[in-house]
């Protein structure tokens, strides 16, 4: 009998160029994924929605924890969100990113990382630090959802774009999300004030420059053909955030959608992100 490892190994190695090609393909003929340069990492950007500009600098050192992230541990394709908390267009993203999520079970990790707008949204870092009270107690992901359910309860912006609400009243509404979703409420509302909970929100930001985020709702997706990679403004709709998904995972050798319907798991609990 012939022996077939030779023709494996050159199938191996074929598809390991056309993977390439296709990634180099996406980056000059108008794929759904842009290219980001490095920047100026010097620049905490809690204060405003575009990217650090200037000469670059050796980067200040900062903490990289890892985003939150929820979903299959092993799934080739990762998405990312870079979102803030009092921003309208992610409460929005946040409604099609759950029905992405259930489609998608199993064939995608989903992780969401803090970029808050505070220039724009002055509550949005301390809802961000109310995710991080939750994630102290195992319960990040209940928060986060929270906050996006309820967005316009505690977060409403009127048509002169001023808070209708005081940081003190946007407060009150997260001591009561933590009561809704079972906390310790009288630990939650210690931790709020603890200013180390901002470091995670830090370290998001940062990385977020390095990536030339320079708004919200941002996403992310990777593979084993692609490094983590903008999805392009023009594809942040319904439809070009799954045509990206289907082809990232097409590429990893899995079907377009998954069967699975099961609710996302979460690995908040063990300790990690």
């Amino acid at each position: 009998m012939q022996d077939k490892k030779p023709f494996i190994a050159i199938g191996a190695v074929l598809l390991a160029a056309i993977a390439v090609i296709a990634y180099a393909f996406n980056q000059t003929s108008g794929g759904p994924f842009s290219e980001t340069p490095p920047a100026n990492t010097n620049s905490v950007v809690a204060n405003t929605n575009k990217p650090a500009t200037g000469p670059t600098t050796a980067p200040t050192p900062f903490i990289m924890l890892p985003p939150h992230s929820r979903g299959n541990q092993a799934a080739a394709v990762q998405l990312e969100e870079f979102g803030d908390y009092q921003c309208p267009s992610c409460a929005f993203m946040f409604q099609e990113l759950k029905k992405i999520e259930t489609e998608y079970a199993g064939r995608i990790r989903f992780s969401f990382s803090h970029f808050p707008i505070v220039a724009r949204h002055p509550y949005a870092m301390v809802a961000a630090r109310a995710a991080e009270a939750a994630h102290l107690q195992g319960k990040f992901w209940e928060m986060h959802d929270k906050l996006y359910e309820n967005q316009k309860d505690w977060g409403f912006i009127n048509k002169d774009e001023k808070p209708a609400k005081t940081e003190a009243e946007a407060r009150e509404f997260f001591v009561r999300y933590a009561g809704e979703i079972k906390l310790d409420v009288a630990k939650f509302k210690q931790n709020l004030d603890n200013p180390d909970l901002e470091k995670q929100v830090i370290s998001d930001q940062r990385r977020a420059t390095t990536q030339q985020v320079g708004g919200t709702p941002s996403l992310f997706m990777s593979s084993p053909q692609m490094p983590p990679t903008q999805l392009k403004p023009e594809y942040m709709t319904p439809e070009g955030i799954r045509k990206a998904l289907d082809s990232l995972i097409a590429g990893a050798g899995g079907a377009p959608v998954s069967g699975e319907k099961a609710a996302p798991k979460t690995n908040d609990k063990t300790g990690n992100k």
